[in-house]
């Protein structure tokens, strides 16, 4: 999967254009793609409450 992910974010950058991974389920994952600014993150994780957050 890292591997499909690197292709189009190599497409991205060539195109200029901004990349949105979808599917984000986890800190892990989140934090794997954080500060690169050209990625936008939307997934199960980033739906929660700031209540979900403030326990972790």
């Amino acid at each position: 999967m890292i591997s499909f992910v690197n292709a189009w974010l190599t497409f991205a950058k060539k195109y200029h254009l901004t990349f949105v991974i979808e599917g984000i389920s986890n800190r892990q994952l989140a934090k794997k793609f954080a500060g690169n600014p050209i990625i936008l993150q939307q997934g199960f994780y980033w739906g929660k409450g700031t209540a979900y957050f403030n326990e972790e």
